[in-house]
């Protein structure tokens, strides 16, 4: 059998945007702007993938990316606050929460299969390195050193990167 692909639409339109992730009921979150009302507000955007619906906003800030879910919580990084920084949101757009703090890079975040923990990058000492946290953003701790080229320039543009946590 022969995978077939679609375009995602929404209410009638194509569906534009970058770094979609599934939501447990269904739903995918993903970065966009409201291109069917001017394309002027960008950030997080929900919408149902049988595309019967103009998605609804999550987040407001331009700078918001790379979403990741599990059950009824959206980790993100955004520049919101003046550097890369990781985040957290419900799906029904409360309980907006900085989950670290500090002046050096971190982002791409993921969570663990049981939704305990956060996976993500971060240039702390100058070198990047794949660090944990628990969800709520408490208990990081650095895994390894990722080595090699990353983050290192245009070829390797660390906000166009994803990482996964499999079981």
């Amino acid at each position: 059998a022969k995978d077939s692909w679609h375009e995602l639409r929404s209410a009638g339109g194509d569906t534009f945007g970058r770094d979609p992730c599934w939501l447990p009921d269904g739903r995918i979150v993903y970065r966009g702007c409201d291109y069917w009302a001017a394309g002027a507000n960008c950030g997080l955007y929900i919408v149902p993938s049988d595309g019967g619906a103009i998605p609804t906003r999550l987040t407001t800030d331009s700078s918001d990316m790379a979403p990741a879910a599990h059950s009824n919580k959206v980790a993100f990084m955004s520049i919101r606050d003046g550097n890369w920084e990781i985040y957290s949101i419900n799906t029904d757009g409360s309980d907006l929460k900085r989950l670290t703090d500090n002046a050096v890079n971190e982002g791409l975040p993921t969570f663990s299969p049981t939704g305990r923990f956060i996976a993500f990058v971060s240039d702390e000492g100058g070198k990047w390195a794949i660090w944990a946290m628990n969800a709520d953003g408490s208990g990081r701790h650095k895994l390894f050193d990722l080595n090699g080229g990353y983050g290192s320039g245009e070829e390797y543009d660390w906000t166009t990167e994803r990482i996964s946590w499999a079981p």
